[in-house]
């Protein structure tokens, strides 16, 4: 209801000081928006129509980041904030107050440890499989007389080499080999 008497304001308006005003009194009644709070989607309509007018868009923009923020969508809000500071420099208060809040999304993502360790144990398993299928082509070739004995001892080698290097990483005693950098 209030969107819609604020929407219908400034619909009929067409003057950027009453959209401000309208914009601040929507602000204010929206100081805490819940999830799907009416607030964002009128900020999102005051920029739309006041995008010529710099001061009610950065403010608009501003107050719709302010909304995702507070209702958990970091994406929007660390788009919304990189966008009042790439297009909206000269609005220095509201670049200051977004160029603050964006390393709070910038932080990269801590890596999930389980789950980059077992992909590497899933890796090293590959290799294992694999090392023991060239060892059965191998061990083939040499039943139907199409290799020799000494044919096998490479994936022999590699196949032991490969078992070993799992055998060392579930004991906990060795560290990834790269490309996989993890922290045991």
């Amino acid at each position: 209801m209030k969107t819609a008497l604020l929407l219908a304001l400034l619909a009929g308006s067409g003057i950027p000081d009453i959209a401000q005003d309208k914009l601040t009194e929507t602000s204010r009644k929206a100081a805490a928006p819940a999830s799907g709070s009416p607030a964002a989607p009128a900020y999102q309509s005051v920029l739309d129509r006041y995008h010529a007018d710099r001061k009610t868009a950065a403010a608009a923009l501003f107050r719709l980041a302010e909304c995702y923020r507070k209702q958990g969508k970091a994406p929007e809000a660390a788009s919304a904030y990189a966008r009042i500071v790439r297009e909206f420099p000269d609005q220095t208060r509201l670049a200051d107050q977004s160029r603050s809040r964006l390393p709070e999304y910038a932080k990269p993502a801590a890596p999930d440890l389980a789950a980059l360790r077992k992909e590497y144990r899933d890796v090293l398993v590959k290799d294992v499989d694999i090392a023991r299928a060239n060892l059965d082509y191998a061990q083939k070739e040499v039943q139907l007389g199409a290799g020799s004995e000494l044919e096998t001892y490479a994936p022999q080698r590699n196949l032991a080499e490969a078992q070993s290097r799992l055998a060392a990483w579930d004991a906990g005693l060795s560290k990834p080999e790269p490309p996989f950098p993890l922290r045991n």
